[in-house]
Formats: structure tokens, C-alpha cells, sequence
């Protein structure tokens, strides 16, 4: 299948180890039957007097063993695969061989997209992905992949669109955000109208578009004025705290009580930086550091989680699209989070690479465990279009 990449992205790998550190890292079959015969892996586990492997009692899928510290079992010391030292590069995980890439199939191709979480992408040093082709090519017959088809991508529930469609509704969202006065006023904007399409087409009983279709309709929703209701902003912020207080907490309770406190100007006992943040003096901060700098980073994040097809699903778009402006909202609040909590002056750029990783990791990563959440917000758009006499 023929690769797609977006331009001006680059990546080389700086050995930190990042990658493996914190996450279940999931083993392929054929990898760990290939590394079960291989008498490397006995004198290992030998070695470090442990188990290697953990298998799932519900599925049955295996990953490695995490130390206390979240580091790999195979990452030594020295930030090195032990697998890549004894065995080479192709012995290791599908997962570890193809990280930073995300790859995306659709009817134009593959669509090859970057983690955020790797220092390197985040930082956009290194060479031009394209250069990278030849293996990804290799990998791409083992990848079991979550296409995107050629008919039946969501737009809601009950709407569905053609690929052909698909692409004109992510085109015309591109454009809104062209058009808005800054980037959250552009996807305020492109979520109002989407939701505007959504309205009509349920009004009109229509239960798929085509791009002949949605042609016409989208040119005469983009020309509709929109007045500014600062409730749509609130709905925003308010989902955005909520979704804060997930990602800080470790369970439903701590949850509820952290988006209490960020609602309410409490303290945040954050589960990421490792403190209690008083949360009382974070907004007035927010407010007195515009930091105009920050747009060319937090739009080179946007765009680059629409090109690798955020929006496509599995979910329906207008899901993902609530989620889209979630996600520069997060990237907002934890850059200027990341640096409040250091008592900094101001947010500069290692606080966009944090607020990069922890987006990319914690929310990009996991949205279709926050369906209902996102559907709750897009609803809450339409009912507020609604009141409006936005249709």
C-alpha cells in the first residue's frame, strides 16, 4: 500500500529509553514464540531471577514484565533493548520495531503519523520521515490494522459517510480552523457547524452523505453567521477539567474530587507531577501569560492528529471532534501547568514537550475509553446550537 506522510515531520531516535518506560508493552505472537526458543531468553531470566513475560488472564496477549521503577524488564541500565543487544533489531516486539509510527490504512493509502511522546517528534529533530519508508514497508504485513473503509464512517450515531465524504468534512474542518480568530475560536467553530450538519440531516431524516452530498450543505453552513455564545467555551472548559481530572487520578473517586477542586479553585493532587497544586492562583497565571509563541506548536499538534486520521474512528467523527478540541485544551492547560507547579516566570518549550507527552499519552492515546464523555459534550453543543435557534 502506498505510504503517506505529512511534510515538515522528522524523527531520529535518541536512545533516551522513553519509549520504554511506563507502558504495557504488548508482544506479537510470532515474537514471543520466536523469543520463547531462543536460548538467550532462559539464561535472562536466569540472570535477573524473574519472569520476563506477563500473560493475560482474560485474553491471553502478553507483554513484558514492568520493573517497580516502569522500565521494561529488556531495558538495562544504559537506556539499551537487551533484545536488540542479543538478538538484533527484527527479534524485538511489532510494537517496539514500529514506535514512533502510527500508521493508518484508508482507501488513499497509508496515512503514517508520529507518537508526540517521543522526545524526538516532539522536539521535530532528526530525518525526514519519509526516509524511513523501507521498513515500514517491511512491518506492514504483520500489522493487524484498524482501517478505515471505503463506506459507513460515522458522523454521529445514526449518519454515515462515504470516504469521499469523509474527506470533504475533514477538509472543511481544516478551513474552519483557518478561518477562526485563534485556534480554539477555529475548532469552537468547526465543532458548532459540524453539529449544525448534524441537526439538519436529522431534521431531514438524511442517514448518509456522500461528498456530492454534503458539497452544497457545507458551503451554505460555513456562510451562516455564528454569534458568540460563551457558553460554548464553558462547555469546553468544563469538559476539559473533567477530562483533567481522570488523567490525574487513580480512581473514580479522586476523580470527581480533583475536578472539584480545578472547577472550583481547590487543590489538585496531581498523580502526574507528584504534588498537591493549589489551584487558586493556576487561572490568573494562565491569564497573564498569553505567550504567543505557543500557537505554532499547539497547531503543529492539531493538524497532525487530524492528517493521521483522529477523526476517522472508530468512533463518529463528531465524537472525535469534540475530542479534537479536548485535546488542544489539555495541551493548553498542562503547558501552563507544567510550568506554574515550577514556580517558572512563564511557560517556554520543555513545558510544551511535557504537555505533549502527557496529551499524546494519557488522552490521544485512550479516547475511545471517554466515548460517552465526548458524546455528552457534542450533545451539549447541539442542545446549546439548538437554544440558539442555531437550526
Amino acid at each position: 500500500m502506498k505510504l503517506l506522510f505529512p511534510r515538515g515531520y522528522f524523527y531520529r531516535c535518541r536512545g533516551c529509553g522513553r519509549c520504554c518506560r511506563d507502558w504495557n508493552i504488548h508482544v506479537d505472537e510470532a515474537t514471543y514464540q520466536a523469543l520463547g526458543a531462543a536460548p538467550f531468553i532462559g539464561r535472562l531470566k536466569e540472570g535477573k531471577g524473574c519472569d520476563l513475560f506477563r500473560v493475560s488472564e482474560e485474553d491471553g496477549s502478553v507483554s513484558t514484565v514492568r520493573r517497580d521503577d516502569g522500565r521494561c524488564i529488556f531495558l538495562d541500565d544504559k537506556a539499551l533493548c537487551d533484545i536488540h543487544g542479543e538478538l538484533g533489531y527484527g527479534a524485538k516486539p511489532l510494537v517496539c520495531r514500529q514506535f514512533p509510527f502510527k500508521l493508518k490504512p484508508t482507501p488513499d493509502g497509508v496515512f503514517v503519523g508520529v507518537s508526540f511522546y517521543c522526545e524526538s517528534c516532539q522536539r521535530n529533530v532528526g530525518d525526514p520521515l519519509e526516509s524511513y519508508s523501507g521498513g515500514l514497508e517491511g512491518i506492514l504485513g504483520e500489522h493487524r490494522f484498524s482501517a478505515v473503509n471505503d463506506e459507513n464512517i460515522l458522523l454521529d450515531q445514526c449518519i454515515s459517510l462515504d470516504w469521499e465524504g469523509y474527506r470533504a468534512l475533514e477538509s472543511f474542518v481544516m478551513e474552519r480552523l483557518d478561518a477562526g480568530a485563534s485556534l480554539e475560536g477555529g475548532l469552537i467553530d468547526a465543532l458548532s457547524r459540524v453539529c449544525l450538519l448534524v441537526m439538519e440531516c436529522r431534521k431531514e431524516g438524511i442517514t448518509g452523505l456522500s461528498a456530492d452530498l454534503l458539497a452544497g450543505r457545507l458551503e451554505r453552513i460555513a456562510a451562516q453567521p455564528l454569534a458568540h455564545d460563551p457558553m460554548l467555551e464553558e462547555l469546553s472548559s468544563f469538559f476539559t477539567m473533567a477530562v483533567v481530572g481522570v488523567l490525574e487520578s487513580s480512581s473514580p473517586e479522586e476523580a470527581r474530587a480533583n475536578t472539584d477542586a480545578l472547577l472550583q479553585g481547590g487543590t489538585l493532587k496531581s498523580g502526574l507531577f507528584e504534588k498537591e497544586i493549589a489551584m487558586a492562583g493556576f487561572f490568573p497565571y494562565y491569564r497573564a501569560h498569553p505567550s504567543p509563541w505557543k500557537h505554532d506548536f499547539t497547531r503543529r499538534y492539531v493538524d497532525h492528529l487530524v492528517f493521521r486520521k483522529f477523526l476517522a474512528g472508530p468512533e463518529p467523527v463528531i465524537c472525535n471532534l469534540a475530542a479534537l478540541l479536548v485535546a488542544y485544551s489539555l495541551l493548553e492547560f498542562y503547558l501552563y501547568l507544567s510550568a506554574y507547579q515550577e514556580g517558572k516566570v512563564s511557560p517556554g518549550e520543555e513545558d510544551m514537550f511535557i504537555a505533549y507527552g502527557i496529551v499524546e499519552k494519557g488522552f490521544a492515546a485512550h479516547t475511545r475509553t471517554m466515548v460517552p464523555f465526548f458524546r455528552a459534550f457534542a450533545d451539549g453543543f447541539i442542545d446549546q446550537l439548538a437554544a440558539a435557534g442555531g437550526a
